[in-house]
């Protein structure tokens, strides 16, 4: 989606790029952008060619699908299995955090059947070419929507008291990490945690001895009330961040998923507000 005249960035879907027209449906019904679909193959040579220098990438789950990463929505992904394995009238149920509440055993136990594939899969050729920006030094911000931690071939994961300077940033957290509820201690999946998780157990929090809290796959859920345990606050980065951009990519994102379209659209109001003011 490019930016008017007038020094805003611009922006190429590296795969299903959605055009701006949209309808909008009555919002008690629900939202849901439709766009025509274009296929947008660009290079790192040919953004080069472009000349941009502070690029901000936006990924999502398809940018992990050549890994063997399930997607979410597409048939035989995240939300068919969730549907078919625990009898949901629609699986996305299973990532809404009443859901974690109510069953967290099946949940726990289905998150670390994904961390299972992350730990498989290798990063794909986008990864490999999102990190080949980050080596020139074009690429300002890496915002992603997976929770595979795949993307740390791109580089260092954003922190804003550890890391400021990092590269990452994990909208939803990573499924190769627990944390705990009450002391936000992190752990790795891998070992204690994902044998419990997977045997449908509760991990106990030993970083402490007073401490008596649970542990959770650090992954965001939908209206997660433990939003401040999973992911960093980044909506101050993501405006500078947005105020600097020269060119926006959007990989792997379908902009049918109520999360990519909401930040879709905050970019773009950021995006045509910095291009109002100039």
């Amino acid at each position: 989606q490019k930016a008017k005249s007038g020094g805003g960035p611009r922006g190429l879907d590296l795969s299903n790029m959605r055009d701006t027209k949209r309808r909008r449906q009555d919002t008690r019904k629900g939202e849901k952008d439709s766009r025509n679909a274009s296929n947008v193959h660009i290079t790192c040579e040919e953004i080069c060619r472009i000349g941009a220098k502070r690029i901000i990438v936006f990924s999502g789950s398809g940018m992990s699908a050549a890994s063997g990463m399930s997607t979410f929505s597409s048939p035989g992904g995240l939300y068919e299995k969730a549907r078919k394995k625990y009898g949901l009238s629609d699986g996305m149920r299973l990532f809404h955090y009443s859901f974690f509440q109510k069953r967290r055993a099946d949940a726990q136990a289905f998150l670390t059947g994904v961390w299972s594939e992350a730990v498989q899969a290798k990063p794909t050729q986008s990864h490999n070419a999102i990190a080949e920006l980050a080596r020139q030094g074009r690429l300002l911000r890496h915002y992603t929507m997976n929770i595979d931690g795949l993307h740390s071939e791109v580089g260092p994961r954003w922190d804003h008291l550890l890391n400021p300077t990092g590269l990452n940033v994990e909208m939803h957290g990573n499924v190769n990490e627990a944390v705990c509820v009450e002391c936000s201690t992190v752990y790795p999946m891998a070992g204690a945690c994902s044998r419990a998780f997977r045997a449908r157990r509760p991990a106990a929090c030993t970083a402490m001895r007073s401490c008596k809290g649970q542990l959770r796959p650090r992954v965001m859920f939908y209206n997660d009330d433990d939003e401040d345990i999973i992911t960093e606050d980044f909506d101050s980065l993501l405006e500078a961040d947005l105020e600097h951009a020269d060119l926006i990519l959007w990989v792997g994102i379908s902009f049918t998923q109520s999360a990519s379209v909401e930040h879709f659209r905050r970019a773009r109001r950021l995006m045509s507000e910095k291009t109002a003011s100039t």
